[in-house]
Order: C-alpha cells, then structure tokens, then sequence
C-alpha cells in the first residue's frame, strides 16, 4: 500500500466525552466526570492504559489543528514527508513513519509527550549526578498576585523582568559562591481569577547539608518582593515558597514537563490546566467553570503566548557540568531507525488522506496492534479504503 497526504482535522471519532486528559506528563493522570457532571478530582495513574492516554493525545490534537488551522500542528502527524507512510510492529506497539511532525509542545499533546519524557529523563540524570557529587536540591516556587483581566503575555513579560531583577540583587548574588545552577519551568493553570502564572525552580546547593541550604535561600523572599514591585506586581504569602527535598521529594522526582505541577502532590484543584482548557475548547470535558468559548479564548491567548518558549530552562554550563546531553527539541523527535522487518505495510498518499479524512488514525493504529496486517486490512475494506497491505 502506499501513502496519502492531505491534513483534514476530522476530530478523533474514538475521543470519550467523560474523560478528560489533565496534566499530562509521564505517569499521567486522567480527570473523570462525576456523576453531577462536574470534573472530579485526579484519578489513578493510567501507565497500564497507553491506548486510552493514546487516544486523549490524538483527539485533544485533533482539537488543536482546528483552533490553529494555519500552524504546523495542523500538520503533525497527518501529512507525509514524502510519496508514503509506512506501518510498523514492534513489540505490540504500532508506529507510522514518514509523517510531519511540529516540535509545538505547547500545544501539540503528541510532541509534548515524545518532548516532557526525554526532558524528565534529562532532570533525572541531574538529580543523580547532584546525589553523587553531595548537592543539596531545593525547590522555589515564585509566584505574582494575578486577577481575571490580566493578560497572560503581560503577566509572563512582567514574571520574567521581576526575575532578571530578583537574579541581579545583592542577596542573589552573594550565594551564588554556593550555587551549582539551577532548572526552572513556568507552569500556568487558568481559574476563576485569570492566569496562575508561575515558576518552579530546582535549586542545587554546595553547602553541608539542607538545613543549612534553607537558611541561606530563604533570606531571598524580601528580595523576590521588591523585584516584584519594581514591575508593578505583587505577590502575596504564597509567592515565595521554598522547600527541601524532604517536602518535595516526589516532586523532585518527578519534575521535567511543562504541565501543572504541584509540590508534594498536591494539584491545582481551582484551577484549569492549558490541557484541559483544550479539552473544554473542543467538547471533550464538561466543565462548570469555563463555556467552550471562554476555553477557546483562553488556550488561543495562551498557544500565542508560550509559541516558541523551551520547556525547561537550565543554568549555563551545568548541563555540561551534570554531563546532560544538549539536545534540541527537532532532534528528540526524529523518527528512529526501525527495522526493515517490522513493516507490516504502505499506504499511499490518497490512502492515508482517507485515513485521515475519516478520522481513522488511532482506529487503525489499535487495528494493527490487534491482529497485526489482516487487522489493518479489516479496517480499510470496514471504511471503503481502496487497496490493502
């Protein structure tokens, strides 16, 4: 068979309106509807369950390459690199090769995924190398008083002066003699009261031990304030808040995908994250606190907001340092080399256009896991599709 091209954004036929993909990362975790119809709180992992988290990608992608009809992930995963695609087996595992990819994490589910794993792995390499070389990790959490009119570009622009400012500031400087780097991801959940704009940082300290490393950096929260109202902003109680690794252990290890994000797990519960704004734009999640179309508003506002920001920013040299590969977000996602052995079939151009078309791409996915080429011929021949493998 050969390959279509085509970006028809038909949405996921298979997408179920009850579940609602939330906070997406390794180790996901999926938001259930209640009874009353409202969202529930975090329901289990869903590590056992790839084809459901899976199917949650493609349908909030399909969602996306409708709201940015003019933007690369219109693209992503629909049209061909060149005159095929071909399907491959491994493992159990289905794969499509040979289509377009975005690289837009912030707004492509399926990229954010190859993305967030490898950067996790990334910090989790740091976190090693800093447990051998006897650095003490902290987390800082700052944060700005916010309220619902307040654009998010305004509310990021102002986040990152106050920063440059608060890292320019005679107590900042005085422990950078103890400071190995640090790692910071901007995290925004959407409430009742606007954007919750903030940042979590990992701290590695070179001092004896935590107790210590606490009572140095926590003496920064008067200079965290005044380089807030120097940008017009202010923070209350919380907008400061730095803890060990004792506190925020799991965080720790967690830590490495631009998602909500919570210290010792605890989660947003006010709030909406950018996905599940997504969901909401797109029919997929109930929701009793934003319509569609304050959803809609909302996640255009932030995918215009965040185009072209990395996920995580490191400090310079301490990749080179922890021995962290660099590497960019394109090379993460490169096809990998699979073997000739593994493909099971081609498709054409107008093949996977009608594929495409019909909203069959996790359908025929879940085909070809099932009973591998008599599965994906099945399909085919079910939806009208010329040809077969």
């Amino acid at each position: 068979m050969t390959t279509a091209t085509g970006a028809a954004t038909a949405a996921h036929a298979g997408a179920h309106a009850c579940c609602a993909l939330a906070n997406t990362s390794h180790g996901e975790r999926i938001e259930v509807k209640r009874q009353d119809g409202k969202l529930g709180t975090p329901a289990k992992s869903v590590d056992g369950r790839p084809q459901e988290r899976r199917r949650q990608r493609h349908a909030l992608q399909d969602v996306a390459a409708k709201l940015l009809p003019g933007e690369r992930v219109h693209h992503c995963r629909r049209t061909p690199t060149g005159s095929a695609v071909s399907i491959h087996l491994t493992d159990g595992r289905a794969q499509i090769i040979g289509l377009q990819t975005c690289g837009a994490l912030w707004v492509c589910p399926i990229c954010y995924q190859t993305i967030a794993l490898a950067r996790r792995d990334e910090l989790r390499r740091l976190l090693a190398w800093a447990k051998d070389g006897g650095y003490v990790p902290l987390m800082l959490t700052l944060t700005v008083q916010h309220h619902r009119d307040m654009p998010l570009r305004w509310l990021l622009a102002g986040l990152r002066a106050a920063k440059k400012r608060f890292h320019q500031s005679r107590n900042w400087r005085a422990l950078r003699s103890v400071l190995v780097g640090h790692v910071t991801a901007t995290e925004t959940p959407c409430g009742k009261n606007g954007w919750h704009v903030h940042t979590h940082t990992i701290l590695l300290v070179d001092v004896a031990d935590e107790a210590q490393a606490l009572r140095l950096f926590s003496g920064l929260r008067t200079s965290w304030e005044k380089a807030l109202q120097a940008e017009g902003l202010t923070c209350n109680d919380h907008g400061f808040d730095l803890r060990g690794a004792a506190q925020a252990g799991d965080y720790l290890a967690k830590w490495g995908a631009a998602e909500e994000l919570a210290l010792s797990g605890e989660k947003a519960t006010k709030g909406r994250s950018p996905w599940q704004l997504l969901g909401i734009a797109g029919g997929l999640i109930p929701d009793d606190l934003f319509s569609d179309e304050d959803a809609t508003a909302r996640w255009l506002e932030y995918a215009a907001a965040f185009r072209g920001r990395r996920q995580l920013v490191w400090s310079r040299g301490l990749k080179n340092r922890a021995g962290v590969e660099e590497r960019s977000d394109e090379e993460i996602l490169a096809t990998p080399e699979l073997c000739p052995d593994t493909e099971i079939a081609r498709l054409d151009r107008e093949q996977w256009r009608a594929v495409v078309r019909t909203g069959l791409r996790i359908a025929l996915l879940e085909a070809v896991e099932a009973a591998g080429a008599d599965g994906l011929r099945r399909m085919l021949a079910a939806a009208r599709i010329r040809g077969g493998p």
